[in-house]
């Protein structure tokens, strides 16, 4: 059988998700453009809530709408090249 690795971006402290604690809307910005090929917004259990497919245009900043989700410890994956980079945010 295959295993298929997934490694994390070479520059995960280069990430900042503003504001954090938010209410209605988070704002993630990467010092460097990239083109994610998912998005996943999940709980601290693990359950998917939230998942984006692939954007068609790079970028340094990105808006989620985080209004719907209860109050609570959240995590954002984004995936692009095989690798992915996952941050923790605080809704109000």
């Amino acid at each position: 059988s295959t295993v298929l690795k997934i490694d994390t971006f070479d520059k995960v402290n280069k990430v900042f998700i503003i504001p954090n604690p938010a209410r209605n809307k988070i704002t993630v910005t990467f010092l460097e453009k990239i083109i994610p090929e998912k998005t996943i917004i999940y709980n601290n259990t693990g359950k998917i809530l939230k998942s984006y497919s692939k954007s068609n245009e790079s970028n340094y900043k990105f808006e989620f709408d985080i209004s719907d989700l209860p109050s609570g410890m959240y995590y954002i994956s984004f995936y692009e090249n095989r690798k992915n980079i996952t941050k923790k945010f605080v809704k109000d």
